[in-house]
C-alpha cells in the first residue's frame, strides 16, 4: 500500500508540473472571457458584459479561436482510468483539489465554448470539437449547445433543435437556452413565449432578463408581463417589472410601483433591476425620487451608489454633487455592468471637474469598450467646460 501511494503521488506531481508548462505557453488574452470565477485575473478586468466581449472579439476574437479550442479539451484527463486510481490512492487534499480543478475547468470550458459562439462565423472550424463537448455530458455541455446554434444560425436542423431545447425537459438546458435568447434569437422576442411560462422560476427569470434586451419590439409581451408582476416566486417579480417598463413603456407607471413595493419587501432579489428601469423611464419613476435620494446618502448602499445617481440624473436633470460624486463612486467600485452605465451618464451630462481625475485613469483600462466611454466623457467634459 505504501509502494502505491508513492506512486500515485508521482504521477501527480508529474501531472501538476505539465500543468505549469501548458500554463506557461497558454495565450492569456483568453482569460478575461472564461476565468469568470476570477482565479487569473482580477474581477475588475474581466471581459463580463455582453457589450465588453462583443468590443473585444470585434478587435482580436479571430486570434483567439486556437486557445479557445483548446480549453474546451483540457482537463478531460482527469476523468481517465489511471488518473482517477490516483486519485483514489491519494492523500484526501489532493483528492479535494481534483474536484475543485474539475470544476473550474468545466467552468472555463463553458465560457470558451460561449466566446467561440459568439464569434459566429469566424469560429466554424470549432464546430466538431463544440460537438463533442455537447455530447459529453459534462457542465459545459448546454453552453457547448448554445454556442453551436449561435455558429451554425443558418442551419434550420441546429436552429429547430435549439428552439425546441426553450421548452424540453431539460431544466438546466431550458435555462441556458432562454438566457441566450436575444443573442440567437435578436428580431424573434416571441421565442420566449414558452420559457416566459415555463414551470421553473428560474427559467422565467433568465426569460424576462432576456426578453428585456428586445425593447420595445417584445410589446406584444405586455399582458404576459403584466400577470407576471404578482408571480409567486420573489426571483421573478422584480425582472418582470424591469422587462414590462422597458418593453412596454406605456406600463412604465405600472412598472415602477411595482419595482418600488418590491425594494421594499423583497430587496434582496431586487438588485440593479430597480435602478435600470428608473433609469430607462427618467421623469416617469419621479415616484423614486425619495428612495433613490435616501440610498444616495446611506453609507451601507455604496455599491448602489453610481445606479442610483444615474437614475437621479435621468429622472431630474440636475446634475448635483451628490449625484456626480455618486457616478464616480460607481465607476470606481461598481461592478461592470454598472461602471457602464455610469460612464455613459457622465459622459450625457458632461461632469465637473471632480469626476475627471476617476475618468482619466480608466482610460488605460484593460477593457476597450470602458476605455472608449472613458474617453467620450472625458471629451464631454472639455466640450461643456469650452463654451
Amino acid at each position: 500500500m505504501k509502494l502505491v501511494r508513492i506512486i500515485s503521488s508521482v504521477l501527480v506531481a508529474a501531472l501538476v508540473v505539465t500543468l505549469v508548462l501548458l500554463f506557461l505557453r497558454r495565450d492569456h488574452r483568453i482569460e478575461p472571457f472564461v476565468d469568470l470565477r476570477f482565479v487569473r485575473v482580477r474581477i475588475q478586468d474581466a471581459a463580463v458584459d455582453r457589450e465588453v466581449v462583443k468590443a473585444e472579439l470585434a478587435e482580436y476574437g479571430t486570434e483567439l479561436v486556437p486557445a479557445l479550442r483548446a480549453e474546451l479539451h483540457k482537463g478531460t484527463w482527469r476523468r481517465n482510468k489511471l488518473w482517477l486510481w490516483a486519485v483514489r490512492y491519494s492523500p484526501q487534499f489532493m483528492h479535494s483539489r481534483n474536484v475543485q480543478m474539475d470544476w473550474d475547468q468545466d467552468a472555463r470550458a463553458g465560457w470558451s465554448a460561449l466566446t467561440l459562439g459568439r464569434l459566429g462565423n469566424h469560429a466554424t472550424s470549432t464546430i466538431p470539437d463544440l460537438q463533442a463537448l455537447a455530447n459529453s455530458g459534462r457542465r459545459a455541455a448546454n453552453l457547448a449547445q448554445v454556442a453551436l446554434a449561435m455558429i451554425q444560425s443558418n442551419d434550420a436542423t441546429v436552429q429547430s433543435n435549439a428552439i425546441a431545447a426553450l421548452t424540453g425537459s431539460s431544466q438546466s438546458r431550458r435555462d441556458e437556452f432562454a438566457w441566450y435568447a436575444n443573442e440567437l434569437w435578436p428580431k424573434r422576442p416571441e421565442v420566449l413565449d414558452g420559457p416566459l411560462r415555463d414551470t421553473d422560476a428560474t427559467v422565467r427569470s433568465r426569460a424576462l432578463s432576456a426578453l428585456c434586451s428586445y425593447g420595445t419590439i417584445a410589446s406584444n409581451a405586455a399582458p404576459v408581463l403584466l400577470e407576471m408582476l404578482s408571480d409567486p416566486s420573489p426571483i421573478v417579480r422584480p425582472p418582470a417589472a424591469l422587462a414590462l417598463g422597458l418593453v412596454a413603456p406605456e406600463h412604465g407607471a405600472t412598472a415602477v410601483a411595482v419595482m418600488l413595493d418590491q425594494l421594499r419587501t423583497n430587496f434582496a432579489w431586487t438588485g440593479a433591476d430597480a435602478h435600470i428601469l428608473f433609469q430607462a423611464l427618467g421623469p416617469v419613476a419621479t415616484a423614486a425620487v425619495p428612495t433613490l435620494e435616501a440610498e444616495l446618502v446611506d453609507p451601507k448602499m455604496a455599491m448602489f451608489h453610481g445606479d442610483a445617481a444615474g437614475a437621479l440624473w435621468r429622472i431630474t436633470g440636475r446634475a448635483t454633487p451628490q449625484v456626480i460624486t455618486g457616478l464616480s463612486t460607481g465607476v470606481r467600485i461598481g461592478v461592470q455592468y454598472t461602471q457602464l452605465r455610469c460612464l455613459r451618464i457622465l459622459r450625457e451630462i458632461g461632469p465637473p471637474a471632480a469626476a475627471v481625475p476617476i475618468l482619466n485613469s480608466y482610460t488605460n483600462h484593460p477593457r476597450i469598450l470602458i476605455r472608449k466611454l472613458a474617453h467620450e466623457a472625458l471629451d464631454s467634459i472639455r466640450a461643456t467646460s469650452a463654451k
